[in-house]
């Protein structure tokens, strides 16, 4: 994953605080998905403002987790809500998805 990527939330999500959860749902499908505390900081900061290399960075200084595992999650993670069509990937500059 490139780590100047940009993940840019969909529009089509929606999402709310459930006790100490995040909840998303596709309206599209009904499809919901329940984000735990690192899960919710990589959803939130996916705002189209962060590289995935911020994020990282965040998640290093919020949680307590090393380097390697922190790169390993947020790729993970973001792979997989990209697969599920909750968020893509915008180019640095632009909002073109990102090759």
């Amino acid at each position: 994953m490139d780590a100047l990527a940009i993940p840019v939330r969909s529009d089509e999500v929606r999402w709310r605080v459930q006790t100490d959860e995040l909840i998303l749902e596709r309206p599209d499908t009904g499809a919901t998905y329940s984000l735990n505390s690192v899960g919710r900081y990589i959803w939130e900061h996916a705002d189209g403002n962060r590289t995935v290399r911020d994020i990282v960075f965040g998640l290093l200084e919020e949680f307590a987790v090393d380097q390697t595992t922190a790169w390993r999650d947020a790729e993970f993670f973001l792979s997989h809500l990209a697969a599920e069509h909750l968020l893509f990937f915008a180019a640095m500059g632009g909002m073109e998805p990102a090759s």
